[in-house]
């Protein structure tokens, strides 16, 4: 039976809602492969990580646990991924890239980095601080804690749990795009001048009959 008019009916949409996100697990998990294709192995030292823009770079959870400071040299995206079943990065709080420190002010940059978690079944990022880039979480059984206030896009096919502290905030930045380098335009060769119809050699053709 109707109800009186403006009245909602319980579930109304609910199978249409999910809709739109229905395609979301395979881009997650091609973007997650994507950032591990001929990724070069790295490790912090002391807790410090220092790497050039421009290239993808894989780290064990055991040296993702341990980084506090993450430095970015040259321009171009950064794409880090994290083997293990089991990932924590507690205490990420310096990051700067070309330089620059990324805080409140300098957010935007954090458009240039992509963390992927490709076999993590729980992932937990964060204390209160600001973790960037986008974060690609692909297993659908796996767990995303965020205890952080994040810049980026997060893309994660199973749970996400939202913790912190006061003053928490979560900001959409995009993914700035892969890593293959962009075609630097060269100069054009200069092409000779093709002579118009009639133009000198006619002329001269004509003055010497």
């Amino acid at each position: 039976p109707r109800g009186p008019p403006g009245a909602g009916r319980p579930g109304r949409g609910r199978a249409a809602a999910p809709a739109p996100y229905a395609e979301l697990p395979a881009p997650a998990a091609a973007t997650a492969a994507d950032a591990t294709d001929g990724a070069e192995q790295v490790a912090p030292e002391n807790g410090v990580l220092t790497v050039e823009a421009g290239a993808r770079y894989a780290l064990t959870a055991e040296g993702a646990a341990s980084l506090r400071e993450l430095h970015v040299t040259g321009t171009g995206p950064v794409l880090l991924s994290v083997s293990g079943s089991t990932v924590r990065i507690p205490s990420l709080q310096y990051v700067a890239y070309g330089g620059v420190r990324l805080y409140q002010a300098t957010q935007y940059l954090s458009s240039h980095f992509l963390w992927a978690f490709p076999d993590a079944t729980q992932v937990a990022l964060g204390t209160n601080d600001q973790f960037p880039g986008t974060i690609v979480v692909p297993r659908a059984a796996a767990s995303l804690t965020v205890s952080t206030s994040t810049n980026g896009r997060v893309l994660a096919n199973g749970a996400v749990a939202y913790t912190g502290g006061a003053g928490i905030e979560h900001h959409n930045y995009p993914f700035a795009g892969p890593c293959e380098p962009v075609p630097v335009a060269g100069e054009r060769e200069p092409t000779p001048e093709t002579p118009p119809r009639g133009g000198a050699a006619g002329a001269g053709a004509a003055g010497a009959g």
